[in-house]
């Protein structure tokens, strides 16, 4: 067989790297670009780890930042994907996913400051009675049978130390 031009060459590896990200790597698909390029199903094998390869290389270069906006950019190709072909279940597990990497399902941290006044009985006496007026119109509006006057309310407090 005659060698490859580097143009044909260029083409045959960007086809064959199109072909691992897009289709089942197969005994078929691995036939079907042989065929196309005119080589052997073995050269396109090796194309395939080569391709691999570069990968390989690629990710050790590439920094985290980079690699994070590949992987969305991908993530969001296949949310496309499946947006086309209407394929909801398979969107709404991408959206979940990306939802996870961009940390919107991180548990919320609340804090919540509170502080409890402890009244001594006296004191509480002295509240309820302050708020007897308030508390029979309520009483009254739901129907429920008041008193007319406050019952004496008797409270002795003695503070220990």
């Amino acid at each position: 067989m005659p060698r490859a031009t580097k143009v044909q060459y260029d083409k045959r590896i960007r086809e064959v790297e199109h072909a691992l990200l897009t289709y089942p790597w197969t005994l078929d698909t691995q036939r079907q670009l042989a065929q196309r390029h005119g080589v052997t199903d073995r050269q396109i094998r090796e194309d395939a780890a080569k391709v691999r390869k570069q990968w390989a290389a690629d990710a050790v270069t590439v920094d985290r930042d980079e690699s994070k906006a590949d992987w969305l950019q991908r993530l969001r190709m296949a949310q496309h994907q499946a947006r086309t072909n209407k394929q909801t279940i398979a969107l709404g597990r991408l959206l979940a996913l990306e939802a996870r990497a961009m940390g919107f399902e991180a548990p919320v941290q609340v804090q919540v400051e509170h502080t409890v006044e402890e009244l001594d009985p006296v004191s509480q006496a002295k509240a309820i009675v302050q708020h007897y007026a308030e508390a029979r119109r309520l009483l009254l509006a739901s129907g429920e049978r008041v008193p007319d006057a406050p019952a004496v309310i008797d409270a002795a407090f003695e503070e220990t130390k």
